[in-house]
């Protein structure tokens, strides 16, 4: 089922920022990343007839720290088999490509007599970790009479997760916009360089969205992409693999604006409180100005209304907060035309 991803409405200031996703694909630092189970019936040599003789296993990428904050990343795997009979030794071995065993260390006894547990726990190399969830690991188990051996198998994941941001050339003026430099499209850069792989593999990013000028979505397997958009509403859509999992398909809501609707957006944000009836009035006129000229197609005497405005509005001496809510928009606007944003 498609998780549908609401963007982040930043409160206040407008800032220059990407899209951001708020919801589900979200990291769970206090579950494993990766668990595993073990059946040990249907080995080469075939164990005991126990009901209670398994084993399992838990990858966490990342521990929390005392406080809970920050998370640090310790690769760390946990495992344990669980036997109703004391066994003489247990092992975790690693297949090589010519079929043959390593140990990768002993389990130690843990617990007893009751249900015997042997167990180990340590932090992973990236090595360790890939040829663990490639399935080359195998736990065995020697008791008097048998030898078994069982295949750790993944029982369950997370990730890989959306990174922050996923998407260039946006602006948060009360939302998420991408502005138009000519009053008929935007370019957004939808970019998964901080998507996240919990198992250190190479993420492929799919995306999908309704370009300008195109009659159908277009469908494009790269870490990032530049697009171009109509003026409107879109959707993109961004699914994540490393080649072993792969996570649900994210969507990413934006529209593309032209300048002089988001010199609009700024008008109707300005505050009835705290300046004066004329101050107001003046910084209205300036900005229509403005907005009548991006209409019009004039790009640059349209920015040069905004530097007016600016200039006008630091001469109110306002406080820092307010004066910083007034100006960043509109420097916003300005940016769109004069900054490369990626």
């Amino acid at each position: 089922m498609k998780r549908l991803l609401a963007l982040l409405v930043l409160m206040g200031l407008a800032i220059q920022a990407g899209a951001q996703v708020d919801g589900p694909p979200q990291h769970d630092p206090s579950a494993p990343d990766m668990w595993f189970g073990v059946n040990f019936s249907g080995s080469t040599n075939w164990p005991p007839e126990w009901d209670n003789f398994f084993g399992n296993g838990r990858y966490f990428r990342y521990s929390l720290s005392g406080s809970g904050f920050p998370l640090i990343i310790t690769n760390r795997f946990e495992f344990e088999v669980v036997s109703p009979a004391m066994a003489q030794d247990a092992w975790l071995l690693e297949k090589e490509e010519d079929g043959s065993f390593i140990t990768i260390t002993n389990l130690n006894l843990t617990g007893g007599p009751d249900t015997y547990y042997f167990g180990q726990a340590w932090n992973l190399t990236t090595n360790q970790i890939h040829s663990l969830i490639a399935g080359n690991w195998y736990a065995q188990v020697d008791y008097a009479d048998s030898n078994c051996v069982g295949n750790l198998t993944p029982q369950g994941w997370q990730g890989p997760f959306v990174g922050f941001p996923v998407a260039f050339g946006l602006h948060s003026l009360w939302g998420f916009y991408a502005i138009s430099q000519n009053n008929r499209t935007a370019k957004v850069i939808f970019d998964g360089s901080h998507c996240e792989d919990e198992f250190y593999l190479p993420i492929q990013c799919v995306w999908s969205a309704q370009a300008a000028g195109s009659p159908a979505p277009f469908t494009i397997t790269n870490l990032m992409t530049t697009n171009i958009f109509d003026i409107g509403d879109h959707t993109g859509t961004l699914q994540l693999s490393d080649g072993v999992v792969g996570s649900s398909p994210n969507d990413i809501y934006f529209e593309a604006i032209t300048a002089g609707q988001a010199v609009d957006m700024l008008i109707q944000a300005l505050p009835v409180n705290g300046i004066s009836s004329k101050n107001r009035q003046a910084m209205v006129k300036i900005l229509s100005s403005a907005a009548l000229a991006f209409n019009r197609g004039q790009m640059i005497q349209g920015c040069a209304q905004l530097e007016t405005y600016k200039r006008f509005t630091q001469t109110m001496h306002l406080d820092s907060l307010t004066t910083t809510q007034l100006l960043e928009p509109a420097q916003e606007i300005i940016a769109t035309f004069i900054e490369d944003r990626r």
